[in-house]
């Protein structure tokens, strides 16, 4: 999950995210945007239109999703831009909202954009239809995962993990509800329903909702061949592991007794895409690293390495 400070006032950072393989970092502050090669330790692309609140990039492609920090008008943070980086960044594509657009995610078939209103709006990449909206309840942290294709199929749309908002789910409960410790995962292949009038996006139905922790949600990463799903609460004492399609529990491992918030969590897999090794990064500065087991496609639970 990328660093996110949209509101820092310090002159430092207000984004840092790397892209899908890890071979790019993408870093924003009040002046605008840079790419850095973690292989060249190169510059790839730099502009300079104002702060940034959002950078995502898709892959090692030219193309950036780019969301304002609010900063002057032109910078709207209720405002998407798609950007060509062979092109100096020219905006190809605009998707406008009605409340600030707090995350971003993409893959080779699908964007998806959080709103701070508390719903998930999912488009098709490569036409920019939007397929669904989805509630996701509180969410300021801007708490989404979007898995990269499934099984080594980069062009499959892949599966979205959510927080679940409490309540019945409607958009009112979804404003309105205290955070969920449920999450809920959508099969991105699925078709929405029917749209709603004037042609807006449908809806989708959760293949799995999962009662993953009693606190509210902290953390949420999946595997790179989207096979299996981590999450971690605010209490940040364990983390469990759920398998998939099914969302089977596939194990837990345990960070420690107190209470620490978990920031993010970051699968290492093999060739095949399985996962060998779980990251979780703390508020209180320190990095777990966990070897999990080989059994089955979920990995298994696991101890500190």
């Amino acid at each position: 999950m990328p660093l996110s400070r949209p509101d820092a006032d310090d002159g430092g950072l207000l984004y840092a995210g790397f892209n899908q393989d890890g071979s790019a970092l993408t870093l924003t502050d009040a002046t605008g945007v840079r790419v850095l090669s973690l292989e060249s330790h190169a510059v790839c692309f730099a502009a300079e239109p104002g702060g940034l609140r959002c950078a995502e990039m898709l892959h090692t492609s030219s193309l950036l999703a780019l969301v304002g920090a609010g900063h002057s008008p032109s910078l709207t943070p209720r405002r998407l831009a798609l950007a060509n980086t062979a092109r100096g960044g020219a905006t190809i594509a605009e998707l406008p909202f009605a409340a600030a657009v707090t995350a971003v995610r993409l893959n080779r078939a699908r964007l998806v954009a959080l709103l701070a209103s508390g719903a998930a709006h999912v488009f098709a990449l490569d036409s920019l239809t939007a397929l669904a909206v989805l509630p996701t309840g509180p969410n300021p942290g801007g708490l989404v995962a979007l898995s990269d294709g499934l099984g080594g199929d980069l062009g499959a749309p892949g599966r979205l993990a959510l927080p679940a908002p409490a309540g019945n789910g409607s958009a009112s409960a979804a404003s309105s509800s205290s955070p969920s410790g449920r999450v809920r995962v959508f099969e991105l292949r699925e078709s929405p329903r029917a749209p709603g009038p004037g042609g807006s996006a449908g809806a989708l139905t959760p293949s799995v909702e999962l009662a993953a922790h009693r606190a509210p949600l902290a953390a949420l990463a999946w595997s790179a061949d989207g096979g299996t799903l981590a999450t971690a609460s605010a209490r940040g004492t364990v983390v469990r592991l759920w398998c998939f399609p099914a969302g089977a529990p596939a194990g837990t491992v345990r960070r420690g007794a107190s209470t620490a918030r978990i920031n993010d969590l970051a699968f290492l897999g093999s060739a095949s895409g399985r996962p060998t090794v779980l990251a979780a990064a703390t508020g209180h500065g320190s990095v777990h690293l966990f070897r999990l087991g080989g059994g089955g496609s979920g990995g298994g639970s696991g101890g500190p390495l």
